[in-house]
């Protein structure tokens, strides 16, 4: 079996401020989405005894992004700090009329953006790498990969449970998906090892979790030392705000399947 592709996800997704309402921006986001997908996972209701996570009232102070009374848990998106950008700033924004219609208008900067997907960029840092290049000041990082990992090994560093969440999916190849999901098991840990090894380090008495999109599910990874486990599958129609993104995406047949 070849090493699966990722494919990153249209902005809306990933970013607030994509998709509109005729005038008014929605409240689409990726920590709505996740949250949901959270409260339809038997992995995190066993977690939380079966209560439902809630959003935070403010953030102003770090809480959590989903929380209960015995369990929280932190959202933190890793596509890099350039890669997000990228997306943004190249992606039309979409309009969504009363009667349901989707439309889009043309990004605002047009400019060609290079990046690299975080897993890439990843695969090439030895645990030792990134353990010097945490001990950095960012002003004195000069290239833009470094910069990426930087923001991300500051984000490893958090003293919360903390679920990352690589906003990319991987489309099925064959009628094998227990055998695909396995596979993007393995690439993501050959591509994430080293940086898991460093958050274990750094935040030994939290939990890590690592989620991607596998087809229509969403797939929650846990992190332990003895590597990237499959912990649960989400289907993704059990959030109605993942949902809604998709279907303004849906109508515009944005989603390229092409491996």
């Amino acid at each position: 079996m070849k090493r699966p592709k990722p494919h990153i996800l249209p902005a809306g997704f990933i970013h607030k401020c994509i998709i509109k309402d005729n005038q008014d921006f929605t409240d689409f986001n990726y920590e709505n989405y996740l949250r949901e997908f959270l409260n339809a996972s038997a992995w995190f209701m066993k977690r939380t005894g079966g209560e439902a996570f809630q959003k935070p009232v403010s953030e102003a102070h770090g809480e959590y992004d989903a929380y209960t009374g015995t369990y929280s848990i932190d959202f933190k998106r890793i596509l890099g700090e350039s890669a997000t950008k990228a997306v943004k700033f190249t992606s039309p924004q979409i309009i969504r009329s009363p009667d349901g219609t989707v439309y889009t208008i043309r990004p605002a900067y047009g400019r060609h953006y290079d990046t690299v997907r975080m897993d890439v960029l990843l695969r090439n840092y030895t645990l030792e790498e990134l353990e010097h290049l945490g001990r950095q000041q960012r002003p004195g990082i000069q290239n833009q990969p470094n910069r990426d990992v930087w923001a991300y090994l500051h984000l490893l560093g958090r003293q919360k449970n903390l679920l990352l969440y690589y906003p990319v999916v991987f489309f099925r190849q064959s009628q094998d998906s227990a055998g695909e999901i396995q596979a993007i098991v393995d690439a993501l840990y050959a591509d994430f090892s080293s940086s898991l090894n460093y958050r274990m380090l750094a935040a030994a008495r939290y939990e890590t979790y690592l989620s991607v999109f596998y087809e229509n599910q969403l797939l929650i990874l846990q992190s332990s030392t003895e590597g990237l486990d499959c912990v649960d599958q989400v289907p993704v129609n059990m959030s109605p705000t993942f949902c809604e993104i998709l279907d303004c995406y849906d109508q515009l047949d944005y989603f390229d399947r092409r491996a």
